[in-house]
């Protein structure tokens, strides 16, 4: 299974009835000290996260978490074409991405990184 194929496999598998994914992009989950890679993509009221087990093509932790936002922080790295989104939720942890705009085997990365950013702050 190609790395595209599993992140659309991971990310539709944590959809609900009448829900779209949107955006779906590769990135790092960045809590505490850890880093956690994985997919990311949004519904309309949702933020859905699937993390990979090591750099395997394997699942190991998956949640659904509302799109109940308190701020959203973006700031483009300065020696990299990478991008630390910091989401604030009015409850529970905060969720720090890290997404690079290209990512090898999954071509539709950038389109929908910029899609994810702007869908985040209009929220």
């Amino acid at each position: 299974m190609t790395y595209n194929a599993l992140m659309m496999k991971s990310l539709s598998d944590l959809l609900q009835d009448g829900e779209k994914l949107l955006y779906p992009i590769y990135g790092t989950l960045k809590q505490k000290k850890n880093n956690y890679f994985g997919y990311f993509g949004l519904t309309e009221n949702y933020l859905l996260i699937a993390l990979l087990q090591g750099s395997s093509k394997k699942v190991n932790w998956t949640t659904r978490i509302p799109l109940d936002l308190k701020k959203v922080t973006i700031k483009k790295c300065l020696l990299s074409q990478q991008y630390n989104i910091c989401i604030e939720f009015n409850e529970g942890e905060n969720a720090c991405l890290r997404v690079s705009k290209k990512v090898y085997g999954i071509e539709s990365q950038e389109d929908n990184l910029k899609g994810f950013m702007e869908y985040i702050q209009e929220r």
